[in-house]
């Protein structure tokens, strides 16, 4: 699952890329441990809402 993860994070920032859109905060990218809170080596729907629930939060923190 983390492949399928990793490449479909590559593809979607090879879209932004190519549609002129800019990296900022490249760095701070989604790795698939943080998402699969559980360590059972996919993602469900409640850990991907989640980690983008708290990363919401992050953001508006800054």
């Amino acid at each position: 699952m983390e492949e399928e993860f990793l490449k479909a994070q590559g593809q979607r920032i090879s879209e932004g890329s190519q549609a002129g859109y800019p990296m900022r905060n490249i760095g701070n990218i989604a790795v698939f441990g943080d998402v699969d809170s559980n360590s059972d080596g996919s993602i469900s729907p409640e850990e991907f809402s989640a980690h983008r629930m708290q990363h919401r939060q992050q953001r508006m923190q800054q």
